[in-house]
């Protein structure tokens, strides 16, 4: 994939009603050629990047039922160097259970 192109991630999916989950965290690793590059931590709903459908209505903020989650990012090749990445992505409560996890793998190609 070139970069300066959109990336889509989609995932759906049922929660029950769990107390602190607007305070979930979202962990996410980027390794590039197999050597981690870098963590970040935040709070689920503080990433700009992450849209929240419930019953066909959009927000910042996760709600008992069933859930969409989208979000969608472009990888600007002026600051990407060429390589494979992998990205693993760590939602979990504040009591320390999963509420999801996942990982791609795609080749970017960039300028840096």
């Amino acid at each position: 994939m070139h970069s300066n192109h959109r990336f889509f991630g989609y995932i759906r999916g049922t929660l029950p009603k769990v107390p602190d989950v607007d305070s979930a965290s979202l962990k996410l690793r980027v390794n590039k050629d197999n050597e981690q590059q870098s963590d970040y931590v935040d709070k689920l709903s503080n990433w700009p990047q992450i849209i929240f459908r419930h019953n066909h209505q959009y927000g910042h903020e996760l709600k008992p039922g069933t859930n969409e989650i989208i979000a969608d990012y472009i990888f600007l090749s002026p600051v990407i160097p060429t390589g494979n990445y992998t990205f693993t992505a760590e939602a979990t409560l504040p009591d320390g259970r999963v509420l999801f996890c996942f990982e791609a793998s795609m080749y970017l190609k960039g300028e840096a």
